[in-house]
């Protein structure tokens, strides 16, 4: 997962009733440049998706892989929200120091590339926007 440019990975391990809106939030991310930018993500991001079967009980595994270590904060950030309630404080908040990662000088993000993929555990093409920079979300199930 990633690529050469992928600096940062976390695998989290999600299970229990109490998850189930982590999940969800996870699920609902999608590869538009649209979700790109209201995360206010700068780099590439790679997210995988994965239930497991397990005889103890069902659990998801998520792996992330991004550019800029602020773009690992600003995802996990908006996928635990709904942790808030349950931990007191909203995870990676005290991480996040401005609105949006910037690496680039002003001008110059926009000129590169945006790509957007969707693709099946089993590497089928769902759908592909290429406009790189990206979101690419894979869910399996």
């Amino acid at each position: 997962m990633g690529t050469k440019k992928t600096n940062v990975i976390s695998s989290i391990i999600l299970a229990g009733p109490r998850t189930e809106d982590v999940i969800a939030s996870f699920r609902h991310l999608d590869s538009t440049r649209e979700t790109h930018h209201a995360l206010g993500l700068a780099g590439d991001v790679h997210v995988a998706v994965q239930d497991v079967k397990l005889s103890t009980g069902d659990l998801v595994v998520v792996r992330m892989g991004t550019e800029q270590r602020e773009d690992m904060h600003r995802l996990l950030h908006h996928c635990l929200q709904p942790l808030i309630f349950q931990l007191g404080v909203a995870p990676y908040a005290r991480m996040l120091n401005a609105s949006r990662t910037a690496h680039l000088p002003p001008g110059l993000s926009d000129a590169l590339p945006f790509i957007a993929e969707l693709e099946s555990c089993d590497g089928r093409q769902l759908g592909s926007q290429r406009d790189g920079r990206g979101l690419h979300v894979q869910h399996c199930v």
